[in-house]
């Protein structure tokens, strides 16, 4: 467990050290001339469009990696270290928002740069792209790791796209409709968070064929788990025992 947290630890350290990186791909090579910084103060308003308000400085500007005598597959990337952090979130933002940008016949595409590590996990939930779009769910990956979705009305973060993708699996098998036939109402938002026995919480269970017990109790406080039961026990068919989505609670429904 210590070493997981001096792992994670790490890993945040070092994303913060690159907060003012902007990494530019595309650039043809030698188009940088000998000095890049002057390269990247000349070029980086034309592509973005920004009028910056404060000089556009650098710390550092050069290529990644060794320049080999034959050129072949893309250009090196140019990592630019500015000397204003603000700045560097500008470029960036507007990087997002109207990419990728075109120079002189070449696509250019301008980035946040991230630790290894952070980098594959934003891959990894990038990856989970197609199958957000397939369940027709709502998402947003945000700096420097974290993808928050929206289903069925209730926003979830991931912080592991591991726990993201178990779930998009268990919704592909077992897929069920996010908006319910039955909305929820006010009727179903527990006024004592430590039972369900009341007769309006009763009536709305019976609409949807499920039963309950009196002596049902909810765990840790979470008022919204009958909501997830209901939506979790639509569908007669599914077998919902293995859900990741499962709360703490269960309902049965009544056996025919």
């Amino acid at each position: 467990m210590e070493i997981r947290f001096l792992q994670v630890k790490i890993t945040d350290l070092e994303d913060r050290g690159r907060r003012d990186n902007v990494h530019s791909f595309g650039i043809p090579e030698h188009k940088e001339g000998s000095d890049v910084k002057a390269f990247l103060k000349n070029v980086l308003p034309k592509l973005t469009g920004l009028d910056y308000s404060l000089p556009l400085e650098f710390q550092r500007a050069h290529r990644i990696g060794p320049l080999h005598k034959e050129i072949s597959g893309p250009p090196r990337p140019i990592i630019s270290c500015f000397l204003r952090h603000e700045l560097a979130r500008q470029v960036i933002s507007a990087a997002r928002s109207q990419g990728p940008y075109s120079l002189e016949g070449h696509e250019i595409q301008v980035a946040a740069d991230f630790s290894r590590v952070t980098n594959e996990k934003r891959k990894a939930f990038l990856a989970l792209r197609p199958q957000l779009r397939q369940l027709d769910i709502k998402f947003g990956l945000f700096e420097p790791a974290h993808m928050w979705i929206t289903l069925d009305g209730k926003s979830r973060e991931f912080l592991d796209p591991a726990d993201l993708s178990s779930i998009l699996d268990d919704l592909t098998m077992h897929p069920m409709d996010h908006t319910p036939a039955h909305p929820r109402t006010d009727s179903l938002t527990l006024e004592d968070p430590s039972s369900i026995a009341t007769s309006h919480h009763h009536a709305a269970l019976q609409k949807r064929g499920l039963t309950y017990d009196h002596t049902l109790k909810l765990k840790e406080g979470r008022e919204h788990a009958l909501q997830d039961v209901i939506a979790l026990t639509q569908d007669q068919g599914r077998d919902t025992s293995q859900s990741p989505l499962k709360p703490l609670i269960t309902a049965e429904r009544p056996q025919c």
